[in-house]
């Protein structure tokens, strides 16, 4: 038996043996078990799934042991992922930390700054946000207004960041701040490594439509970060948001290809169960989404053989996560259909039914997280298919361009 055998075996086993015992198993029809506890409660069963893993040598798999991971290869971390897929880890809240920003600090952080939090963010000891978009600055990042000014003491913020998912359970983000105004506007940016728990941080809570709130408004009042705080160089902030950005949109396309949405073989199961598989309408939409979820799949392979290779992330991110947001969209979609009217009305006390309508409240958003759809186009557009860029406004800014 290989090593790479052995390995699966290993997780394989791990899976068996917690999966039941810690509620990670998706039932018949593979569907999650309903995730409507508090956050509190959330928090505890996310770190308990990560302490867990890494008691068994199966956390930050392909990160260096220096900073708290594994030290094993790319493909083993694959392996994992494989293996996993037909369970529901309950990790969701650490895909910022480990996916995005985990990555940004290692590649422009110093020594201190990857030994201080490496460690701690890859064990789910301490959860990250990322600290970018603003009231009018989203898809145009290079807009941000928020301010980091220098001082003897550090640096000074004072704006406001808007849709920072997770900030109300974060130990520290990732805040891309303007720290020299007289500057072109990506000339002008700095990255801070922020202590959300600073004086002079407000943390509000905005309500998604799916009755949750799990992102925020944050807002800095003369908060005061130790002069150590700059993750990468002063006025390099644009370079060191596109790392995050290019990482962010490869764990979002490299995800489950079903994303947000409900796998095509659940609604099939589902439609099975309500009488409705006969119908050639519906059928015919299982198996396009199938289809689908089949193509989004293999973009998902092709990122992860480009960083086992040791490509960067690159555009093909960017075609994988809208083509994970297209599918998640058209399964929901396709779900609420079939449910009919018990998609918008149900027993409070059947939680199962609940999520159905959650899922579809939810899946609007994949359009804009991560760069909306129109980026993603632009973005393949120019890169990838070589067309002219689209038309932009006037600027004196010869670098300007969209991440």
């Amino acid at each position: 038996m290989s090593s790479d055998d052995d390995f699966r075996q290993r997780v394989r086993s791990f899976l068996a043996r917690h999966g039941p015992t810690e509620g990670w198993m998706r039932d018949e029809h593979g569907r999650p078990p309903p995730d409507d506890a508090p956050d509190e409660v959330r928090v505890a069963r996310a770190r308990r799934c990560l302490s867990l893993l890494f008691d068994a040598g199966l956390g930050a798999i392909s990160w260096p042991q220096l900073y708290g991971g594994q030290g094993l290869s790319n493909r083993h971390q694959v392996i994992f992922n494989e293996e996993a897929a037909g369970y529901a880890l309950p990790l969701d809240m650490f895909i910022i930390g480990v996916g995005m920003c985990a990555p940004t600090v290692l590649a422009h952080g110093t020594e201190e700054q990857r030994s201080r939090h490496l460690p701690p963010l890859l064990r789910g000891d301490e959860i990250w946000c990322q600290l970018f978009s603003e009231p009018g600055a989203g898809s145009d990042l290079a807009a941000v207004c928020c301010r980091a000014e220098q001082d003897t003491g550090g640096w000074v913020v004072n704006g406001q960041k808007v849709w920072t998912s997770g900030a109300h359970n974060a130990a520290f983000g990732m805040l891309l701040a303007r720290s020299d105004p007289a500057s072109s506007r990506h000339a002008g940016m700095t990255m801070l490594i922020v202590d959300m728990s600073l004086p002079g941080i407000e943390i509000r809570p905005l309500r998604q439509m799916s009755g949750v709130s799990r992102f925020n408004e944050v807002f800095f009042d003369d908060c005061l970060l130790g002069p150590d705080a700059a993750l990468g160089e002063v006025g390099q902030g644009w370079r060191t948001a596109i790392t995050t950005l290019m990482n962010e949109r490869v764990s979002i396309g490299t995800s489950n290809p079903a994303g947000y949405g409900h796998p095509a073989t659940v609604l099939a199961a589902e439609a099975r169960r309500r009488g409705r598989i006969d119908d050639p309408a519906i059928a015919d939409r299982i198996s396009q989404l199938m289809i689908r979820e089949r193509i989004t799949a293999l973009l998902g392979k092709r990122v992860t053989e480009a960083l086992l290779a040791g490509v960067q992330p690159g555009p093909e991110g960017s075609l994988a996560k809208l083509s994970g947001t297209q599918v998640s969209q058209a399964s929901a979609s396709l779900a609420l259909e079939i449910l009919g009217s018990e998609a918008v009305a149900w027993d409070a006390a059947d939680a199962l039914a609940a999520s159905w309508s959650t899922v579809q409240c939810s899946t609007p958003g994949l359009s804009i997280a991560g760069g909306t759809d129109e980026i993603m186009r632009n973005l393949l557009a120019e890169r990838v298919l070589g067309l002219p860029r689209e038309p932009k406004r006037p600027s004196n800014d010869a670098s300007e361009s969209v991440p």
